[in-house]
């Protein structure tokens, strides 16, 4: 059985100002990360806007679009010279100029090594782009495929690595109810509450130590 947890509300704020709350109440699966339902306030609108830009700048550089070139090399030179690139490293740096910071309730700021917020409603239209067509698993089979650059050096995305960590130290219900037992009494998620209406936004927390907070 999962561990209860009592609920802390934390603050985000971005250069200081508060753009909404969180209680990091999806289950765990390490001590390193936290994840919860983001409730963001009226001030957030020009951080969530560069938030989102980050999205559709990413599947832009797509490197199977408008490719001339067979050879990967090639393909990749013509990449790093092209202004998709160019937005998406723009947009990854107006991100990283958002100094987004998790703080407590006393306003103590807790050590993080990423924050990340998710808009869930794009995230639906990626499935919708995914079931038109659109080849959105190309890094996964492209073996010749590696960045040209990185567009920022200090903007690090380990997920692969954050899955299989978390993942591979999980005992999945034998009968097949792993999402159940996953979302279950941490996140206060049911099965019966499928069809409630939830927030927007997620976020998505990387400690800078484990365990830094409950």
């Amino acid at each position: 059985m999962s561990q209860q947890i009592a609920s802390v509300e934390y603050t985000v704020t971005s250069r200081g100002r508060p753009i909404g709350t969180t209680d990091l109440g999806f289950a765990r699966l390490d001590d390193s990360w936290r994840a919860g339902w983001f409730l963001l306030n009226e001030r957030a609108a020009d951080v969530m806007a560069a938030l989102g830009a980050v999205l559709p700048a990413t599947l832009a550089v797509h490197p199977k679009r408008g490719r001339t070139h067979d050879n990967p090399a090639v393909a990749r030179r013509e990449l790093a010279r092209s202004t998709e690139w160019a937005d998406l490293a723009e947009a990854l740096h107006r991100v990283d100029e958002l100094d987004l910071e998790l703080r407590c309730a006393d306003g103590s700021v807790v050590p993080t090594e990423s924050i990340e917020i998710q808009d869930t409603e794009s995230l639906l239209e990626l499935v919708e782009a995914d079931d038109a067509g659109v080849d959105l698993d190309w890094w996964r089979r492209d073996e010749a495929h590696e960045l040209p650059f990185e567009p920022e050096a200090d903007l690090e995305y380990e997920a692969d690595g954050y899955m299989d960590a978390g993942f591979n130290g999980f005992d999945a219900n034998p009968d097949g109810g792993f999402v159940d037992d996953l979302c279950a009494d941490d996140a206060g998620w049911t099965p019966e509450s499928r069809d409630t209406d939830l927030p927007r936004y997620q976020i998505f927390i990387m400690l800078s130590r484990p365990g830094a907070i409950p």
